[in-house]
């Protein structure tokens, strides 16, 4: 099982990938650091949701998503 900190390192290479000043790049750095600030996805859900602006937020619950499928894809 992948840990949060590796999750976050995840999130940072795919939000350097991305246009800057992409949404897609604000997003995975959102998820980048709240990965990197709690103990489980879960929490790092919670966060998002309760922290993160609207149209962000989506997006980086999404990148949330995507980062934390790519754990259980063998």
């Amino acid at each position: 099982m992948t840990g949060n900190r590796d999750l976050a390192d995840r999130a940072r290479q795919l939000a350097d990938g991305a246009p800057n000043g992409s949404a897609g790049r604000k997003a995975y750095g959102c998820a980048a650091v709240v990965l990197g600030q709690t103990r489980s996805v879960t929490a790092a859900r919670k966060v998002l949701a309760s922290e993160c602006p609207g149209e962000i937020r989506d997006a980086a619950l999404a990148a949330l998503d995507q980062i934390a499928a790519e754990e259980t894809t063998p």
